[in-house]
């Protein structure tokens, strides 16, 4: 039996999303959710490689300064995410 790319393509998607779903339910953790959780860290990393901070300056992280502000800016952020959980 031969199979088309097509479908070669949406039987490895299905199974990629078996094989997810099985290790993000092990740890409790909703698909969906985790895909959202993807998508905002992908976004968060688009925006501070070509976003605002690339609109002000091209290579921000090249500088030593301006890299620690967004390290310590993002070491906040996790601060205030922890404090949501409690």
């Amino acid at each position: 039996m031969k199979i088309t790319k097509r479908q070669l393509r949406r039987i490895i998607k299905e199974e990629k999303e078996k094989l997810l779903s099985e290790i993000i339910n092990r740890q409790g953790i909703d698909v969906k959710f985790q895909k959202t959780i993807d998508k905002v860290k992908w976004d968060f990393e688009k925006e501070l490689i070509s976003g605002k901070l690339a609109g002000y300056e091209r290579e921000w992280w090249k500088n030593e300064k301006q890299l620690e502000a967004v390290l310590h800016m993002l070491d906040m952020m996790k601060e205030d995410i922890t404090r949501f959980g409690k």
